[in-house]
C-alpha cells in the first residue's frame, strides 16, 4: 500500500500547512519524500512518524509546540531521507 501511505503523508503535509502546524507539515514532507526514493526506510521510519504525531498533539493541547530541529526522532528521519537523496543523486 506504498501509493495510499505516500498519499497520507502528503495529505499531512497539506493539512500541517492548512492548520498553521509547521511540525506536521516537515513531518508529513520528510515521510513523503521516504516514499518516493527510499521504501525500504519506512519500516523504520512509519513507527517514528506516528510516535512523533503523538508527541505534537499531546503538546499541541497543552498549547505548545514541537521543535523539530532539537528531536532526536525527527533528526532520524532527516537523515534517512538526507542519505537516500544523496544514494539517489537527488
Amino acid at each position: 500500500e506504498l501509493e495510499l501511505l505516500k498519499t497520507d503523508y502528503h495529505k499531512l503535509k497539506g493539512t500541517g500547512r492548512t492548520y498553521g502546524l509547521p511540525e506536521i507539515t516537515a513531518l508529513g514532507a520528510a515521510l513523503e519524500r521516504l516514499c518516493e526514493i527510499d521504501q525500504s526506510s519506512l519500516e523504520r521510519a512509519v513507527p517514528i512518524s506516528v510516535k512523533l504525531m503523538s508527541r505534537i498533539r499531546d503538546l499541541r493541547l497543552k498549547g505548545q509546540a514541537l521543535d523539530l530541529d532539537k528531536e532526536p526522532d525527527f533528526q532520524v528521519i532527516v537523515t534517512m531521507v538526507e542519505a537516500a537523496d544523496r544514494k539517489t543523486g537527488s
